[in-house]
């Protein structure tokens, strides 16, 4: 088991944005993460534990004192956008026994994670997708969804096709 969080807890020490890539990259793939994204940044007090497998596409981004904790399988879609304290976990235990079980978390390309989201195992989030601030999420939720509650629930349709997440990295 590899802990994360020492690397993100010295993102204050680098003076410039996108400095950080090179350590994180090497740890990243230290801990297994099958690829590692061409843009990143793990905010600072955040944390990922792996014990099974984690893949994240291009561009990713996520918020301090966040922590993902995979022990199934994750896979993290391009142009990734979260927020702050967000806590992902792909464990769960049985109700009868409370015996562990490995689920898996899928989250498509463009999507944004707003801050103190939870998000469990056995969910999909399609692409374009944004959940709001504050959702507990589990389930399968389609493309294009506005995500929103505890439980977390598609509240509408939303077009996100013509807004580009990522387009400000090049002036950072």
């Amino acid at each position: 088991m590899f802990l994360f969080s020492f690397i993100a807890n010295i993102e204050s020490a680098f003076k410039k944005p996108g400095e950080n890539l090179r350590i994180y990259r090497k740890y990243l793939e230290k801990i297994g993460v099958q690829k590692v994204p061409t843009i990143f940044w793990i905010g600072p007090w955040s944390e990922v534990y792996n014990f099974g497998k984690i893949k994240i596409g291009r561009n990713f981004a996520i918020g301090a004192k966040s922590s993902i904790i995979n022990w199934g399988k994750i896979s993290i879609g391009n142009n990734f956008l979260g927020s702050n304290n967000i806590f992902m976990n792909s464990g769960d235990h049985r109700l009868s026994d409370l015996r562990p079980e490995k689920k898996q978390i899928v989250i498509g390309d463009n999507v944004f994670v707003g801050t103190n989201v939870v998000i469990v195992g056995n969910t999909k989030i399609g692409n374009n997708s944004v959940v709001g601030a504050g959702s507990v999420v589990r389930g399968t939720f389609p493309s294009n969804s506005l995500i929103l509650g505890n439980p977390a629930k598609k509240v509408k349709t939303i077009d996100r096709k013509k807004y580009e997440i990522w387009k400000w990295h090049k002036n950072v």
